[in-house]
């Protein structure tokens, strides 16, 4: 919650907190997702470096407490790395594995599928990305409290983008202005960001 209000040495400090307490009562399922933690904060700093460096760490917790959710996140979160680096192969890899697992948790599911959206839309796959935008739609007409999700909202920013680029520049605003009432609370400064930008933009970067 720290690092998604932009709190990122408070984030930071919750993360050195729960390391210490592991180092006194070791946990490798707890070590993974406090490593994950710290992954998603060097991220949003921009230290890609750090970042594969507490996948890596994370990955060894995962594979000592042998949990399939905690491995997921872990490749959920790689593969958003390399996306955001700009290594699409790498990142179409790491979220196609948890998409296509049937162990993947449903949140981590989602979050993987619309990352692989944004692959396939950088990579000027519009079918694909259609097609990865349609399964979390699919997933959200079966659960409609899946709307509030994090993953959710920022799909509908990623089907503007894809209209945009097929030239829909009309039903893009449309679409945007929809999300955009949807989510009008919403406390995710990150998002209402990026969908107010969206709304008056054409641009269709990552």
């Amino acid at each position: 919650l720290e690092g998604q209000s932009g709190r990122l040495e408070e984030a930071r400090r919750h993360c050195e907190m729960a390391a210490a307490l592991l180092r006194l009562s070791p946990n490798a399922w707890l070590e993974g997702a406090n490593y994950v933690n710290r992954a998603c904060i060097a991220s949003l700093a921009c230290d890609f470096s750090e970042a594969r460096a507490q996948v890596n760490a994370a990955r060894d917790a995962a594979a000592r407490c042998g949990s399939d959710r905690v491995r997921h996140a872990i490749e959920s979160n790689a593969g958003h790395l390399h996306l955001i680096s700009g290594d699409f192969e790498a990142a179409g890899r790491s979220l196609g594995s948890v998409v296509e697992s049937a162990q993947s948790p449903l949140l981590t599911a989602l979050g993987a599928s619309e990352g692989l959206a944004r692959v396939y839309l950088a990579k000027n796959q519009l079918p694909e990305c259609d097609a990865a935008l349609k399964r979390i739609e699919s997933s959200v007409e079966a659960n409609p409290y899946l709307n509030a999700t994090y993953s959710v909202r920022w799909a509908g920013i990623t089907k503007g983008r894809l209209l945009l680029r097929r030239g829909e520049a009309g039903n893009a605003a449309a679409w945007l202005a929809k999300v955009e009432a949807a989510t009008k609370d919403v406390r995710d400064l990150p998002f209402s960001d990026r969908k107010s930008t969206r709304l008056n933009s054409r641009h269709t970067d990552i």
